[in-house]
C-alpha cells in the first residue's frame, strides 16, 4: 500500500494519520483475502530522493487492525538512546 503526499510535509500528525489510514486499509484487504501479515515494512521517500526503510516482524501473523496499528507505532518510534545521560 502506498500514500503520496501532494507536497512535502513535516507535520508529524499528518504523516501519522496517513500511516494509520494505510494500516486500516491493509488490515481490511488482508482479511478479505484470507491472509495475514507476518511483518510490516515502512519505506519513506524524501523530497530529495533519499529513502529510509524499517521492518518489524509480528510475534504472530495477524490481519487485525490493532496488531498492525501497534506494529506501525513501533516502526514510527525511534529506539531509546543507549547513550549515558
Amino acid at each position: 500500500m502506498r500514500h503520496r503526499f501532494p507536497h512535502p510535509t513535516l507535520d508529524g500528525a499528518v504523516v501519522r494519520a496517513a500511516l494509520l489510514d494505510l494500516v486500516t486499509q491493509l488490515a481490511l484487504t488482508l482479511r478479505r483475502r484470507g491472509q495475514a501479515a507476518q511483518a510490516l515494512t515502512l519505506t519513506l521517500r524524501f523530497a530529495g530522493g533519499t529513502t529510509w526503510q524499517k521492518t518489524r516482524r509480528l510475534t504472530e501473523a495477524s490481519a487485525h487492525d490493532e496488531d498492525l496499528r501497534t506494529l506501525t507505532y513501533q516502526l514510527m518510534t525511534p529506539p531509546a538512546s543507549s547513550a549515558p545521560g
